[in-house]
């Protein structure tokens, strides 16, 4: 699943030469596709600032799902640019501030106890999002 995934790319083998060149001109590609031109320019923006150390990987993560709100494959872009990090103390902290985001994300879904019953017919995630 996507959490897996999340925590293997940290750790996952080193990604070098033409295949992080191929990755990554891919990855750029689809973030342009996905955001536009002005959004890959915030999204280029805030990595520079994340890569500097200027912001926290916490922040850096929120700010991407922010951008990437509503997009299917969000995890799997994440996923991909925590694998395609250079290998550091950094790419563990990314990786783990993603796994921190997306559970709370997904506690935060969960219906309370109190709160009213899921539908009995269908599917709640059978609508798609995006």
């Amino acid at each position: 699943d996507a959490a897996r995934g999340l925590a293997e790319g940290a750790g996952g083998a080193v990604v070098e030469g033409e295949e992080l060149q191929a990755r990554n001109k891919a990855l750029i590609g689809t973030i342009k596709e996905v955001l536009g031109t002005a959004g890959a320019g915030e999204f280029r923006a805030i990595s520079g600032q994340f890569q500097q150390g200027m912001i926290d990987p916490m922040a850096y993560v929120r700010h991407f799902y922010d951008l990437f709100a509503g997009v299917r494959d969000s995890d799997a872009l994440m996923l991909e640019l925590i694998t395609l990090f250079p290998p550091s103390g950094r790419k563990q902290q990314l990786a783990d501030a993603a796994l921190t985001h997306r559970g709370a994300l997904l506690s935060s879904a969960a219906p309370s106890r109190q709160g009213p019953p899921l539908p009995r017919s269908g599917s709640p995630f059978s609508a798609s999002s995006g």
